[in-house]
C-alpha cells in the first residue's frame, strides 16, 4: 500500500514537471545544426534538423533520456537532446539586437561628442573674449595711469608758478610798502622844515 502511494506521488510529480516544461519557449544553442529524432533518443531515426538560434516550443521532457519533445515554427514535432536547448536567445539570435544597440550607442556617442565639441568651442570663445577684455582693461588702465602722471606733473608746474607769483607779489608789496614808508619819513622830515621857513618868511615880510 505504501509503495503504491509513493509511486503515485512520483507519477504526479512527473506529470507536474512535464506540465511546467510544456509550452515553454527555448532556443537552439550555438551549434552548427541539431538533428531532430522521431523519439527520445539517438537510436530513433532522424526526421529533420534545426539551425542555431531557431526558436522552438518545448512540449515535453524525458528526464531519463535527457531529450525534449519540441515543436518548431514549421509545426514539426520531434525530439532533441536537452543539451542543445537554452532559454536564452543564442548569439546568432541576439546579434541583430546587439548591432542595433551598438548603432544606438554610436549615435549617442556622436551626439555627446558633438555637444562636447560645441561646449568646448563656446568655452574657448568665452576665454578668448575674456582675454581680450582683460587686455582692453589693462590698456585702459595704462592710459589712465599715464594721464594721472601727466596731470600730476601739470599740477606741480602750476603749483610752482603759483608759488613764484605769490613770492613776486609779496616782493612787490614789500617794495611798495618800503617806498610809502620812505616817502612818509621824508615828508615827516621836510614838512616841519618847510613850515618853519614859511613862518620866517611871513615874519620878514611883515
Amino acid at each position: 500500500m505504501q509503495k503504491r502511494y509513493v509511486l503515485g506521488l512520483m507519477l504526479l510529480m512527473g506529470v507536474h514537471l512535464k506540465a511546467l516544461h510544456a509550452t515553454e519557449t527555448h532556443y537552439i544553442t550555438d551549434t552548427l545544426s541539431v538533428y531532430l529524432h522521431g523519439g527520445p533518443g539517438e537510436e530513433y531515426r532522424i526526421v529533420g534538423s534545426l539551425k542555431t538560434g531557431d526558436q522552438v516550443t518545448v512540449l515535453d521532457i524525458n528526464q531519463q533520456k535527457q531529450f525534449a519533445n519540441i515543436q518548431d515554427k514549421k509545426g514539426r514535432s520531434a525530439w532533441v537532446p536537452l543539451q542543445h536547448l537554452t532559454q536564452q536567445p543564442s548569439l546568432k539570435a541576439r546579434l541583430p539586437l546587439l548591432e542595433q544597440q551598438i548603432t544606438q550607442m554610436n549615435s549617442q556617442l556622436h551626439t555627446i561628442n558633438a555637444d562636447w565639441q560645441q561646449r568646448t568651442a563656446a568655452l574657448q570663445q568665452k576665454a578668448v573674449a575674456g582675454d581680450q577684455q582683460i587686455q582692453a582693461l589693462q590698456q585702459e588702465n595704462s592710459a589712465l595711469t599715464r594721464q594721472i602722471a601727466e596731470l600730476q606733473q601739470q599740477l606741480q608746474a602750476l603749483q610752482q608758478r603759483l608759488n613764484h607769483q605769490q613770492r613776486q607779489e609779496l616782493l612787490q608789496w614789500f617794495s611798495y610798502g618800503g617806498a610809502v614808508a620812505g616817502g612818509g619819513i621824508l615828508l615827516g622830515f621836510f614838512l616841519p622844515v618847510l613850515a618853519s621857513r614859511r613862518r620866517r618868511r611871513e615874519r620878514w615880510m611883515n
